[in-house]
């Protein structure tokens, strides 16, 4: 699925739309998807493609974003509280200084990711693959990193 479900408003999905073009195109086509700063608190992102996008500074509070791909997406500085990661792929995203208190990243790919000096205070990796993840500065207080998969992990307490 290239873009998100019900509910979201035209121009995103318009947006995700030129970013599956952008994609499939290998950047000839479409357009890459510009989410900086933007709202997106309780989004229904599920499966979406957002691989390579921009989403620094974005708010994405308490969104549903299981089983999207988010491989090397922008999400510095973004606001990732509570938001819902279940099987998502976030290999190699940054996700530096972003605010992730209590998401979940159950089960997600963060393989090669960068969180470095993020809030992942009470976050949930069970299961997750965080190998060469960055966690330098980080604050993992009250994380759950049961089951995960931290081989070769920097930062990490």
């Amino acid at each position: 699925m290239g873009s998100g479900g019900p509910g979201l408003d035209e121009a995103v999905e318009k947006r995700l739309e030129a970013h599956a073009r952008w994609l499939a195109s290998e950047g000839s086509r479409g357009e890459r998807a510009n989410f900086r700063g933007a709202r997106l608190r309780s989004a229904y992102l599920f499966m979406a493609n957002l691989s390579r996008a921009d989403l620094a500074g974005a708010d994405l509070r308490g969104a549903n974003v299981q089983w999207a791909d988010l491989r090397e997406a922008n999400l510095e500085g973004a606001n990732l509280e509570g938001t819902d990661f279940f099987q998502s792929n976030l290999e190699g995203a940054n996700l530096k200084g972003a605010d992730a208190e209590k998401a979940s990243f159950f089960v997600a790919n963060l393989g090669g990711a960068d969180l470095g000096g993020a809030n992942l205070a009470g976050a949930d990796f069970k299961g997750a693959n965080l190998r060469e993840a960055r966690f330098e500065g980080a604050d993992l207080t009250g994380a759950d990193l049961d089951g995960a998969n931290m081989e070769d992990a920097t930062g990490l307490p």
